[in-house]
């Protein structure tokens, strides 16, 4: 009897951590899809934050991706507009140099879109930042411009 009421609390959580996170997205990802227009939809990349007390590089999520030599991407940055998330992302290439950012250090301006043209072939680092600290969740998508195929008529 103790097991089974463990593992009933236990599905609870994990249940409602889950559906949380997919609700969350649903609505955030719908908006996301619209500022790739003209580029092909290739990748989704879903981000969960936890409130951080502290902000520091424990903050950043990141992730890896093959980008190719002469094509042209656009990578998304979206969150729930009902926190205060304000997510961004950087790309870095292999040898850590930063690529470009979502975040305009300047102007202190967050974009949700950026256009990466690929000059090498290789693993590609994308890390995800709240400069908030805020709990929350985000969405990027990435997506290739093809010459062509991707023009409206």
């Amino acid at each position: 009897m103790k097991t089974l009421k463990y593992f009933l609390l236990l599905s609870v959580i994990v249940f409602t951590y889950c559906n949380a996170f997919a609700q969350c997205n649903e609505g955030v990802i719908q908006g996301c899809l619209n500022k790739l227009r003209d580029f092909t939809f290739l990748k989704e990349i879903k981000v969960e934050f936890t409130e951080k007390k502290e902000l520091t590089s424990a903050n950043e999520e990141t992730y890896t991706y093959v980008f190719s030599k002469g094509n042209k991407y656009k990578i998304t940055s979206c969150w729930d507009k009902t926190i205060d998330l304000m997510m961004s992302v950087k790309l870095f290439d292999k040898d850590g140099h930063m690529m470009a950012s979502s975040f305009d250090e300047n102007t202190q301006q967050y974009h949700h879109v950026f256009i990466f043209e690929c000059n090498n072939t290789g693993v590609y680092y994308l890390s995800y930042y709240s400069k908030k600290g805020v709990s929350g969740c985000g969405v990027s998508l990435i997506g290739l411009h093809i010459e062509g195929y991707n023009s409206k008529k």
